[in-house]
């Protein structure tokens, strides 16, 4: 599909206008009663998730003929929506990525869309209401950032560390067992890693050059469609792991983005030791 500078300026428009009135207001005044959980007592769900995932589930579909919206609220009631993910036009919605943030007052969440084509990302876009600013990739197009009412593309990554120095994030939600123990303990070699609980900034952090990699086991659509189509776009080499597959959006295997494609291989090894 071609994506053209209206859909792009369109999706940029919503996530503002819906972050402006359903995310912004409830930043640090939420009261216990806006507040829910899911799967675990950190894994949170607010009343700013809910309104923003409504609003864009209504207004996304109306851009592209034969679109319809995978929103991870939707699924979080509704598991086997995720089945059809790879079917067709699709748009994958986190309505507040790093909701747990968001309910701690930490200033690390933000909004995202994707695009999907037949399970792969052709558009992403990553909302930080905070600041104000949009970030869009599409394939063959690049990563871009808007602020000031004005689009910029941005350089691609350019790394001078090695590894084990790089900066990046890893986590190993989704591991079981003795495999999650090892993959735990290689980490602990990587003394660049952070820890920041929000796929969309780390995201951001990746395509601006503050991080060198991100390494993540527990697979979402609306999570990994943009974080994989950013990294790609900025300039990374991103793949399944440890198959090396390249990323779809209906894939449980772990993902991971490095600056190159000789340091991912040096990742993959360091991070699986023992554990495969």
């Amino acid at each position: 599909m071609h994506i053209t500078d209206e859909l792009r300026d369109t999706v940029a428009a919503l996530l503002r206008k819906g972050s402006n009135k359903f995310i912004l207001p409830r930043y640090q005044t939420l009261t216990d009663n806006q507040i829910e959980t899911k799967t675990s007592d950190t894994d949170f769900v607010t009343i700013a998730d809910r309104e923003m995932e409504y609003f864009l589930s209504d207004a996304l579909p109306k851009l592209v003929a034969d679109s319809w919206v995978l929103g991870e609220e939707a699924v979080s009631l509704h598991p086997e929506l995720r089945d059809d993910v790879a079917k067709g036009m699709v748009w994958c919605v986190d309505p507040v990525d790093g909701t747990r943030n968001f309910v701690q007052k930490n200033s690390a969440f933000c909004a995202m869309i994707s695009l999907v084509q037949n399970n792969m990302p052709v558009a992403s876009w990553i909302y930080t209401p905070l600041d104000d600013t949009c970030y869009f990739a599409a394939t063959g197009k690049g990563c871009w950032q808007h602020k000031s009412e004005i689009w910029q593309i941005l350089a691609l990554h350019n790394c001078d560390r090695k590894h084990p120095e790089l900066i990046g994030t890893a986590t190993i939600r989704g591991l079981d067992g003795d495999k999650r123990e090892a993959v735990r303990q290689n980490l602990k070699a990587f003394t660049g890693r952070q820890f920041i609980g929000c796929a969309g900034v780390e995201t951001i952090l990746l395509i601006t050059g503050m991080h060198d990699f991100l390494f993540h086991t527990r697979i979402t659509p609306w999570d990994h469609a943009p974080v994989a189509l950013f990294a790609q776009e900025a300039g990374l080499y991103v793949g399944s792991t440890p198959s090396g597959h390249k990323f779809q959006v209906d894939q449980v295997e772990p993902l991971l983005a490095a600056p190159n494609k000789n340091l991912w291989q040096q990742l993959q090894e360091a991070i699986w030791h023992n554990a495969t």
